[in-house]
């Protein structure tokens, strides 16, 4: 049997979707899921505690079972060992499996209480249990709800043989009851928490990314490009740029803003297909990008993708605009050494304000030597050999 198109689409993207939560937010999913272990631990010791205490005080003549004498010490030490577990560094396999193992002792004390202390008597917690448990941890599906349905199998066999004919029957509509109510409430529970994350994870790439260029905003690139500094250090190996837009403002002035904008698109686009994940990309201000590629380690490769920026920048912005616009490229080569973000870039940026004043429509790129002096090497974005060029002195860009 086919579900409908737009039924199989739908189940196709949640299916899709909680994949990618799963993946993406294993992290904070698993603190999340150590916290409520933390809670879910001491709560069960105290509501245990009134259980025992409000069953003697309201049911005449009731008497604890050793179901539930032996409950409560094993709630103790499950308690202690999360809190102890705290101390410790548990990988995120560890802490999904420590919830497991609270839901395995919550259910088989529950099914005992239930089925094996008073035959005589009503259950009173495996439904309900069914439903806190789902909604308890953040679990990948076939552990929440294959636990729950093999305990309910338990539940229920048990129940229709140790419990009285009448009781029983009471106790099988509640259980399977229960069971439905706890696979409605996961899933709507479920599908809130995936929209908070869809939400979030909206709310951090409109807070992280250019919406004109499709880059990494300044703030998130340049913290970005230091984290992976600082991580590779002292051997870190990769290729810093600075890239302006030649006359920029002439562009604006004489065609628009709006061209100006596609200008700028154009760019991104650009960048990102010369300089692709894992590859750092931003939009640093203006007319002004910066970029860090991890791949492009040698000067061969340096002077490739350099020469690529201009070439395809120029294609979009002709295809798209009509016009032939230029950039400028100020890029620093780090090979195996130790590099400090602000002093590599203010030598990146050096670099562009030389290839400004030495003619425009040039890359310009040095190896770094934690020395911003020496003499950069230059060539033309288009297809033309490595040549030196003569330098000035800094001056405004334009």
């Amino acid at each position: 049997m086919r579900l409908p198109v737009g039924l199989a689409d739908l189940v196709r993207r949640q299916i899709l979707l909680r994949r990618r939560y799963f993946k993406e937010a294993h992290h904070t999913i698993a603190a999340y899921n150590r916290w409520t272990l933390t809670i879910a631990s001491a709560a069960t010791v105290i509501l245990l505690l009134a259980f025992l205490l409000l069953a003697d005080l309201m049911i005449e003549g009731w008497q604890p079972s050793v179901y539930h004498l032996a409950f409560l010490p094993v709630s103790l030490l499950f308690l202690a060992l999360v809190l102890l577990s705290r101390r410790w560094n548990l990988s995120e396999r560890a802490v999904t499996g420590l919830c497991f193992l609270f839901e395995i002792v919550m259910l088989f004390f529950v099914t005992c209480i239930d089925t094996l202390a008073d035959p005589t008597a009503p259950s009173a917690f495996m439904p309900l249990m069914s439903i806190v448990l789902v909604a308890l941890f953040i679990l990948p599906e076939r552990f929440n709800y294959g636990l729950l349905l093999v305990s309910e199998i338990i539940y229920l066999a048990m129940t229709a043989h140790f419990k009285f004919s009448r009781i029983a029957q009471h106790d099988l509509f509640g259980a399977v009851a229960g069971f439905l109510c706890a696979l409605v409430i996961g899933q709507i529970i479920f599908s809130l928490r995936l929209r908070d994350y869809e939400s979030e994870r909206r709310y951090r790439q409109l807070s992280s990314y250019d919406v004109l260029s499709g880059l990494l905003n300044k703030h998130t690139c340049t913290e970005t490009i230091i984290r992976h500094l600082q991580a590779t250090s002292p051997h870190t190996r990769c290729l810093l740029a600075v890239v302006d837009l030649d006359d920029f403002k002439t562009v604006n002035d004489t065609h628009g803003h709006a061209v100006g904008d596609q200008v700028l698109s154009c760019m991104g686009r650009a960048l990102l297909s010369v300089f692709p994940a894992p590859d750092i990309v931003g939009r640093f201000g203006g007319d002004e990008f910066l970029l860090l590629s991890k791949e492009c380690v040698s000067p061969a490769q340096a002077e490739e993708r350099l020469a690529q920026i201009g070439r395809i920048f120029r294609q979009l912005t002709l295809h798209e605009t009509g016009l032939t616009p230029s950039c400028s490229v100020g890029a620093v080569l780090i090979e195996d050494q130790h590099a400090e973000f602000e002093a590599v870039f203010k030598q990146a940026d050096t670099l562009l304000y030389r290839a400004k004043r030495a003619g425009k429509n040039l890359p310009m790129w040095e190896r770094w030597t934690g020395m911003p002096d020496q003499t950069p090497i230059a060539c033309p974005l288009e297809d033309t050999p490595l040549a030196e060029r003569p330098l000035v002195e800094s001056a405004p860009r334009e």
